[in-house]
């Protein structure tokens, strides 16, 4: 199944002991629990990606078997964070090369510099902040700057659902009731608040993590909404009911992102927001 976290423990895996300690004090920062994992138990311990928000490794050795392990976790999971944390070694550019195409694939050359923990943690929090949960997050922010109490909660632990089970649009009332939140309470306050009500809300929030991890990870968006428990049928009818604009097959992901997002700001009768000015980007 699909997962990101918008917190959490991040997965490495580094040979050289100075960018260890450089990554674990940038992590640290962050704030990102770091936690060893090696790259077989990535590939043969599905349970492990479930339990990460990101994974930095230096893809060493560097081989065929290492790009293969890139490839299956990037498969595996679409919308989980990949940094290539690689030695600066001139026989890394070629993987380099490479690995930096994969959607979703971050590399960096780790550095020497006694400055380096301190960049990297800024890094850290660009490169994370693009993941689909963390943006989503964003869009809903951008959206409704003005969510009644307990929305914003509810919003996050719906990602944290949509990524931790293949089961549909979550349950409001269960999320909300795992939370202590009056599922009641909160209806209340959306109608008063002028808002779409918690169920829509959780629909739209899983139509726009869908497209984003789409749009962010290369997948298809039937995929990535199988992996969230939704079929095809399903997926096709809750765009066709949230999103008046028909949306082709031959539309850009990027594209059925702002659609979706800009439909979803008319909903709720927001100024349109570009999604270029929602999502930041991460740099090297």
């Amino acid at each position: 199944m699909v997962h990101v976290r918008i917190g959490g423990q991040m997965g490495y895996w580094i040979a050289d002991a100075t960018a260890r300690r450089w990554l674990a004090t940038a992590a640290a920062a962050a704030p990102y629990r770091c936690v060893e994992i090696p790259p077989d138990r990535l590939v043969y311990e599905a349970d492990v990606l479930g339990r990460l928000s990101g994974i930095v490794w230096d893809a060493e050795p560097l081989s065929a078997l290492a790009m293969a392990v890139v490839r299956h976790v990037r498969a595996a999971q679409p919308a989980l964070p990949i940094l290539l944390y690689v030695e600066p070694r001139r026989d890394t550019l070629a993987f380099r090369q490479v690995a930096g195409e994969i959607p979703g694939v971050t590399v960096r050359v780790q550095s020497r510099d006694r400055r380096e923990a301190g960049t990297l943690r800024s890094f850290l929090l660009k490169w994370l902040a693009t993941a689909p949960a963390p943006s989503v997050d964003r869009m809903l922010g951008a959206v409704l700057p003005r969510r009644p109490a307990g929305l914003t909660e509810l919003a996050r632990a719906v990602l944290e659902r949509l990524s931790r089970e293949a089961a549909g649009i979550p349950a409001v009332d269960r999320v909300a009731a795992q939370l202590g939140i009056s599922a009641g309470t909160l209806r209340m306050r959306c109608l008063a608040a002028e808002v779409p009500a918690p169920e829509e809300l959780a629909a739209w929030i899983t139509l726009l993590f869908v497209v984003s991890v789409a749009q962010w990870s290369g997948a298809s968006a039937g995929s990535v909404a199988a992996a969230c428990g939704l079929s095809g049928e399903r997926f096709a009818a809750l765009r066709r009911e949230l999103v008046p604009v028909a949306i082709t097959d031959a539309a850009r992901p990027q594209q059925v992102l702002d659609l979706t997002l800009l439909a979803f700001a008319a909903r709720c009768r927001s100024s349109a927001v570009p999604v270029s000015e929602v999502l930041p980007r991460a740099s090297g």
